[in-house]
């Protein structure tokens, strides 16, 4: 996720910008200290927007109830509420383990 933050804002370097021409071994030169210009001044606005983020995925969390779940017994309760064992897991189940003891005959009658 770093590596693609750092992507979209060395994009956005290079499109304001413009690389000097790279045909001759100056050019080739001063393209190279423009690409370690650019990585350097992207460094800044990276660690902000990951900044901004981290702190975007704080609020949501916290107004989500996720720092009291595991004290409080409501907010526990109702995290917990949609977690219930329904028809088909039995199914799922059952199924598991026909299958399983299916594959242990087989493999002991080789």
């Amino acid at each position: 996720m770093l590596m693609e933050e750092f992507q979209n804002v060395l994009l956005s370097y290079r499109l304001r910008g413009k690389a000097p021409e790279s045909r001759s071994f100056t050019g080739k030169v001063k393209n190279l200290i423009y690409q370690v210009k650019i990585i350097m001044q992207s460094f800044y606005p990276l660690m902000l927007n990951t900044a901004k983020r981290s702190r975007t995925t704080v609020e949501a969390l916290e107004m989500r109830g996720y720092r009291y779940a595991a004290t409080n017994k409501e907010v526990k309760k109702m995290k917990l509420s949609s977690l219930k064992v329904t028809y088909d897991d039995m199914l799922f189940l059952a199924v598991s383990f026909l299958w399983m003891a299916c594959v242990a005959v087989v493999m002991s009658c080789i």
